[in-house]
């Protein structure tokens, strides 16, 4: 778990933007959006967030 941290640190790590999308027919993939945000607000917090 703490190689794919550090993987997700580097991808998120100079991103400006990050758009969270899910689809309508799996609701699983709108449970996940908060760990995909919190990911986000970790490592790049000056990324404009758009859901």
């Amino acid at each position: 778990m703490e190689r794919i941290a550090s993987i997700t640190s580097s991808y998120y790590k100079f991103s400006q933007a990050a758009i969270l999308v899910f689809a309508l027919d799996r609701p699983h993939t709108f449970h996940v959006l908060s760990q995909h945000l919190l990911d986000i607000v970790t490592y790049a917090e000056n990324a404009k967030i758009f859901l």
